[in-house]
């Protein structure tokens, strides 16, 4: 189903989550998580972690929905497979009003146990928030404390380690 401009990121992002399992990490789901706490807080792309076997479907449906994929800059080949892109983590799906960065693949969390704690969130599933600290955290702790200070949240002790 094509999204016409009146469609919010939200809205979309829940269509992508009825065509394929997807969680949302990021600070994209700690908004979800504290709206209060991030409701002016803007967004430069959106975060998924996907299961490895779901990307396919995952590129397919962002591609009806007219975004772009492209992995490593590279555009999405239809021929590709997982083990086309194995080794590069993540796929970008990029439109004019919405960027998602989408991992399938990450040494540093079970993404398994992740589709499982999901929390769904204003109809978005949401990955489990000390998992979400936590990536935050390896990708540069100084900038992770930073954020949560700013915002006055908290970032779980075991994130941290």
């Amino acid at each position: 189903m094509p999204c016409t401009s009146e469609t919010t990121t939200a809205d979309r992002l829940r269509l992508l989550a009825q065509s394929v399992p997807l969680v949302l990490i990021g600070t994209a789901a700690l908004q979800r998580l504290h709206p209060q706490a991030l409701a002016r807080y803007v967004l430069p792309d959106l975060d998924v972690l996907l299961r490895p076997e779901a990307l396919g479907g995952f590129v397919a449906a962002a591609q009806a929905q007219g975004l772009a994929v492209t992995c490593w800059g590279e555009p999405w080949q239809p021929g590709w497979a997982l083990a086309d892109v194995a080794g590069r983590w993540y796929v970008r799906a990029t439109g004019p009003d919405l960027h998602i960065d989408a991992t399938f693949e990450c040494p540093f969390i079970d993404v398994e146990a992740a589709h499982q704690q999901v929390r769904w969130v204003d109809g978005l599933p949401i990955g489990p928030e000390p998992m979400i600290w936590r990536l935050k955290w390896i990708k540069d702790p100084a900038r992770c404390a930073s954020f949560a200070q700013q915002h006055g949240l908290t970032i779980p002790a075991w994130a941290q380690r």
